[in-house]
């Protein structure tokens, strides 16, 4: 978004949290159309940030206007994400539409922490496309994930994770309604068996929300899903994913050499496995929303 306050901006320590509030002010309904359509993929690509807190921007009784809040985690992460949408398709195709900004600044997180929606998980929907696209957009590692570089790769993502036939029970990671993560099980219904696979965009790393997730999901699949294995993978080079397999109640049960050739490189694999048997790890599990 073109984020342009009315009334100018002030020098800010880098410390500060940068909020701008305002509102988005469309001449007719052919602007409003124009919002509507691309609206989606730009709140999505917006959370995916690193430095984003919230990112808001709701529409109000008059079709014409749209409601804004967002809120950075200081002044460099601002920047960074008006640089960003400056290059953006939300920018080409919005470029006329009126805004009324102010941007001020806080102190501290805390006010921002403590809007966060609580996490959960929830069955994965064909509207998480413009968020598992922003996600994939979000880090490097994540083309490991998949092929996804545009919208449209997204829907197909989704669309084969839900297709009625699919063997993939996916969760999605969720703060309020917003996908920040997924956690999936490839079912082999013949061995009642599934392979385990994850990953969380950018911003949600490091807070600990994919252990709980896996471990929750693991608990599910080997429960109420009637799984009797489970089964995951992860290159020796990527502690972290052996980290959460293990907060998973996942036992280490090999290495494979050479597995993968990634970039001319070969690389090992541990392998990790988890029995319904298996004793279940203590953890903090997450909300898990079966119902959809």
């Amino acid at each position: 978004m073109d984020d342009r306050p009315t009334d100018g901006t002030r020098d800010q320590n880098s410390a500060d949290v940068v909020e701008l509030t305002g509102r988005l002010l469309c001449a007719d309904l052919t602007e409003a159309s124009t919002v509507r359509q691309h609206l989606p993929e730009h709140i999505a690509l917006t959370r995916a940030e690193p430095g984003c807190f919230r990112f808001e921007v709701e529409p109000t009784e008059d079709p014409l206007v749209w409601t804004v809040v967002e809120q950075f985690v200081d002044r460099a992460a601002f920047d960074a994400h008006q640089a960003r949408v400056r290059t953006s398709r939300w920018l080409e195709a919005t470029a006329g539409i009126a805004r009324d900004y102010v941007i001020s600044t806080r102190d501290s997180l805390d006010e921002v922490s403590a809007v966060t929606p609580s996490p959960m998980l929830r069955r994965l929907r064909a509207s998480d496309a413009p968020a598992v696209h922003a996600a994939f957009g979000s880090a490097d590692d994540m083309a490991r994930q998949g092929d996804v570089t545009t919208l449209a790769e997204a829907e197909r993502y989704v669309a084969r994770l839900l297709e009625e036939d699919s063997p993939h029970e996916p969760w999605a990671i969720a703060e309020g309604e917003e996908l920040i993560g997924l956690i999936a099980v490839t079912v082999d219904e013949e061995n009642l068996s599934g392979w385990f696979w994850y990953w969380v965009t950018h911003r949600a790393r490091g807070r600990g929300l994919t252990a709980r997730a896996a471990a929750t999901v693991a608990q599910w699949a080997l429960t109420e899903r009637g799984l009797e294995r489970l089964e995951l993978g992860h290159r020796v080079n990527n502690p972290d994913s052996g980290a959460v397999a293990r907060a998973a109640g996942f036992v280490k049960e090999g290495t494979e050499r050479g597995k993968f050739l990634i970039d001319g490189q070969r690389f090992d694999v541990d392998t990790y496995g988890r029995l319904r048997t298996d004793p279940a790890p203590a953890f903090d599990s997450l909300p898990l929303r079966a119902g959809e």
